[in-house]
């Protein structure tokens, strides 16, 4: 389907009064282009049509009502999502797609979404309004988005202008007219002007037709716009068949890439000499589709931001809209508008109150001024961006400038669409609005709040508490969590309040309608997705550990049942929990939850005590083969030995038999390989008061003897510190011993044990080791800077090493007195 694209001026001219000439009116547009929205009006209220027919899936036909409504507050869109699945052979159905071609035995479904968003300055939402207003039919006329996604292996939807951003014409057009890019020659030959209407439809044309020049017919048949373009003209040519009797014109609104081919096709279907596109990509099968009007947001439709269809900086065209309605010029005013309000931000941040006024009234000067230069008849977006960065920042364009940053906050906006009343939502966006309505939760701005909650004193922060946790595991965009609870086994909290920010987006309500697979109701949502979470947990043969932090989650989440049925699941896999890590972490985590109960699930929680003595006595029969733990396992079983430990030494559970922990020690004290587990047997038994002082030194001198083996005294030391550090300084005469066994080894030997003893001490604090050293220089008798800055242990060892090696090579050649003072 080849169409001859307009490229000279004179041709371009002709075309656009072709295209404004009745029986069918085509509008030329770009999406959300305030001037384009403006000729749209001007043209319906003029030419009164009978029908108003717009670029758009004829499946959104039921939204139209909720559009035109005077209660809705734009930005709004569409949200339209597919599921399908590739099949083997091509159905000849290309545009109707069949409930009953469903091929289960396909691949994997996959689920695309798609947008349309509409804000006031939209020609597609001006169409809709000024039609309704003359009581003209309306209705959508392209593919809809499921018989679009059976097409081709990529759909980009029907709003993707990215043609725009790499059309090689266009480029070289901006080039020609000093424009940075595409978007700048837009405003060039369309926003910043002050055109007849029919040369705007000439200009935006044009813009169309240079888009398309380099487009090929084989691109346009991949890519689905040949379908696209020939559903169009035939729903055209239908309402002008069918409306045939009525005086009056057929308005039609597409971009002005599709009306470059429009007019011509739907008078060859209309004389019955068109021909069906030619079917070149492998078809899917349709499980599933749905659509529903959403709200959105200025920052979504901003297509700087990501958005392939439109034009950037929604809030400076709105601006501009509004201003041009209200009968202004629509473009000094505005800028001057946008100017004083970065100029204000700036100064708020820079502390030297700078942009100073008179730089203001130049940014004012500058961007009249850099209109007329550019030859343009209105103040364009760039003209007053470059006035700001020219005016405010002296030339001084960093890679973060403020005033751009500010700027492009200022002119993108926040504002959020309302939907209006008996808009179908799903039950879970509706049950979302009463629920963050009933806890006082912002839901009608995207500026973002903080919230600081006190969910231990204050019951309503602790039900905002629970839902945003819960909407985080939907995947609601909504809360973010900055500063989580940490939880405490203390009588006193370390962090007893949350910060989180929350703000609603265009992708608020998108999210919700695509949680609603997990419930009806938040509360049932939540409770789904953390049940499946559970469920998709215990298929692995999870640890007791992963068990117990899913419980601390769904606690959080406020979901007992989901609480109670993790519990149940630890219990059954006791037996056979084969770490004693595992087994001790998960004592840990219950610990945690036993302390953070009341803001938690307290009453969910009181077989907590019973499952934590199942754990201690598991771990303490694990205990007993402690002797086999592989030595990269060594360090984690200290810890779990330590958090033992400590477990019987606080009163959190109450009834557990301690003996169990001391007898597996003594068990265990010699049979465990000499290092870093029978340090902290040793250290564990020194803080119960199960071994004395002259035990601990005994035991320590004798894994630090020259004879033992080098890595032994280091990883004794290094278990002996993890658990019981203050042994070095409280037990009276260990820095002796250390000492002593420091200087019985040679200077070869000591250095052969310095990375083993360097790893051991590692576990003290900064303090600590001053400690410990000044103890050390006063036993001695020496003197030493202990707080050495700007040389690594490594450099001191490797210094070291080189002096022993000199010091052996002087000795060897008679040399030895050399070295003595």
């Amino acid at each position: 389907m080849d169409t001859d694209v307009p490229t000279e001026a004179d041709d371009v001219r002709k075309a656009a009064a072709g295209l404004l000439a009745p029986p069918v009116i085509y509008v030329p547009i770009r999406h959300h282009s305030p001037t384009c929205a403006h000729v749209v009006a001007e043209i319906i209220a003029e030419q009164r049509p009978c029908a108003v027919l717009v670029e758009g899936p004829p499946a959104f036909d039921d939204q139209i009502d909720f559009l035109v409504d005077p209660a809705a507050r734009m930005p709004l869109a569409i949200y339209s999502h597919v599921t399908y699945a590739p099949v083997s052979e091509v159905d000849a159905d290309q545009f109707a797609p069949a409930e009953d071609e469903v091929d289960h035995r396909a691949a994997e479904p996959i689920r695309r979404a798609f947008y349309h968003p509409f804000c006031d300055y939209s020609p597609e939402t001006v169409a809709l309004r000024s039609g309704r207003a003359i009581e003209a039919r309306l209705g959508f006329i392209d593919l809809d988005d499921h018989s679009l996604a059976r097409l081709d292996s990529s759909p980009a939807g029907h709003t993707d202008e990215r043609r725009f951003e790499f059309s090689a014409t266009l480029a070289a057009a901006a080039e020609h007219f000093g424009c940075r890019d595409h978007n700048e020659l837009w405003d060039h030959m369309v926003e910043a002007t002050d055109l007849p209407l029919e040369e705007t439809v000439a200009a935006v044309l044009t813009y169309g037709s240079l888009a398309r020049a380099g487009v090929g017919t084989e691109e346009l048949r991949r890519d689905g716009t040949e379908q696209r373009e020939f559903a169009m003209a035939t729903r055209i040519a239908a309402v002008r068949v069918e409306m045939s009797s009525d005086p009056r014109p057929i308005v039609v609104v597409t971009g002005a890439f599709h009306s470059v081919a429009l007019p011509a096709l739907v008078d060859s279907i209309v004389t019955g000499t068109a021909s069906a596109p030619v079917t070149v990509a492998p078809v899917r099968s349709v499980v599933d589709h749905g659509h529903g009007l959403i709200r959105y947001s200025f920052e979504r439709l901003d297509a700087l931001s990501g958005y392939a269809a439109g034009m950037p900086s929604p809030r400076w065209y709105q601006a501009a809209w509004e201003e041009r309605r209200a009968g202004g010029t629509g473009a000094v005013v505005t800028a001057h508008r946008f100017i004083s309000e970065v100029a204000t931000e700036v100064r708020s941040v820079s502390g030297d109150g700078q942009p100073s006024l008179p730089s203001v009234v130049d940014a004012f000067v500058a961007a009249e001024q850099l209109s007329k230069l550019r030859n343009r008849r209105r103040v364009s977006r760039n003209d007053c961006l470059d006035a700001m960065v020219s005016c405010f920042t002296k030339g001084e364009d960093n890679v973060f400038n403020p005033v751009r940053h500010f700027a492009a906050l200022s002119m993108t906006g926040t504002a959020l669409g309302v939907l209006p009343p008996g808009t179908p939502r799903v039950p879970l966006a509706e049950d979302f609005d009463r629920i963050v309505a009933a806890l006082a939760l912002p839901n009608d701005t995207t500026e973002p709040k903080q919230l600081h909650l006190d969910v231990y004193r204050n019951d309503r922060d602790l039900r905002r508490s629970r839902l945003l946790h819960g909407l985080d595991a939907l995947g609601v965009v909504y809360g973010v969590c900055i500063t989580p609870l940490r939880f405490s086994r203390a009588a006193g909290r370390d962090v007893v309040r949350e910060r989180w920010r929350v703000r609603v987006d265009g992708s608020t309500d998108v999210s919700l309608t695509e949680a609603s697979v997990w419930g009806a109701g938040v509360v049932e949502a939540v409770a789904n997705k953390t049940r499946r979470e559970l469920y998709e947990l215990l298929e692995f043969q999870p640890s007791a550990a992963a068990l117990m932090r899913l419980v601390m989650t769904a606690a959080q989440r406020g979901v007992p049942s989901v609480v109670a049925e993790a519990l149940d699941g630890i219990r059954s896999r006791l037996a056979i929990e084969p770490s004693i890590t595992d087994l001790v972490g998960a004592l840990s985590e219950a610990e945690l939850l036993w302390a953070a109960r009341e803001p938690l699930s307290g009453s969910d929680l009181t077989s907590l005590p019973a499952l934590a003595e199942q754990l201690y006595v598991r771990s303490c029969q694990l205990g007993s083969r402690l002797h086999e733990t592989p030595r990269e396992e060594w360090r984690a079983t200290v810890g779990s030995l330590e958090s033992l430990h400590r477990v019987i030494t606080t009163d959190t559970w109450a009834g557990l038999d301690h003996e169990l922990f001391w007898d597996m020690l003594a068990d265990q004290r010699d049979r465990v390989e000499p290092g870093m587990l029978r340090g902290a047997i040793a250290g564990l038994e020194w803080r119960g008061g199960r071994i004395d002082d002259d035990h601990l030194l005994a035991t320590t001198a004798g894994h630090l003897a020259p004879a033992t083996e080098s890595a032994v005294g280091g990883l004794f030391l290094a278990g002996l510190i993890l658990v019981a550090r203050d042994s070095l300084w409280d037990v009276n005469g260990m820095v002796r011993v250390l000492s002593d066994a420091f200087g019985s080894l040679d200077e070869e030997e000591f250095l052969r044990r310095v990375p083993s003893f360097r790893s051991a001490f590692a576990a003290l604090a900064p303090r600590q080791t001053d400690r410990l050293a000044e103890i050390v220089t006063t036993i001695t008798g020496s003197r030493a800077n202990v707080r050495v800055s700007g040389v690594t242990a490594g450099e001191v060892l490797r210094h070291s090493l080189a002096s022993a090696t000199v010091e052996t090579q002087l000795e060897t050649d008679g040399l030895a007195g050399w070295m003595r003072p």
